[in-house]
């Protein structure tokens, strides 16, 4: 058991690393090969990297400090995540139905004229 459990950990961690490989070259690839851009985008890495170690160093002080609003407030975001989600499932039907339906007229298109 303790060599699946270490084997499927060792799977979720390189594809988070992958994931994340990917998301900065999606980040990258609008500078065009321009070296400024690019210079930039470690930066801001690196900047929010030392954002979250601060907020993790002192997540406790913080919860402390902010109390029972942050419960609160994680509800309420916890509702607007559920909304965002909902609504991308909706858009993502909508645009399959779309998709289909055009595909469909396309195929019938095709039936009536073969050789056109």
């Amino acid at each position: 058991m303790r060599n699946g459990r270490q084997s499927q950990q060792a799977e979720q961690a390189v594809e988070e690393r992958v994931r994340n490989i990917t998301a900065t070259i999606l980040l990258a690839s609008p500078s065009e090969g321009d070296t400024m851009l690019l210079a930039i985008l470690p930066a801001v890495i690196a900047v929010v990297l030392v954002l979250c170690f601060v907020v993790f160093v002192l997540a406790a002080q913080i919860a402390k400090r902010v109390g029972v609003a942050a419960n609160i407030a994680s509800r309420l975001l916890g509702v607007l995540l559920a909304a965002l989600a909902v609504q991308y499932v909706v858009d993502g039907v909508r645009a399959a139905q779309t998709a289909l339906i055009f595909m469909h007229a396309a195929a019938q298109d095709r039936i009536k004229r073969p050789f056109a």
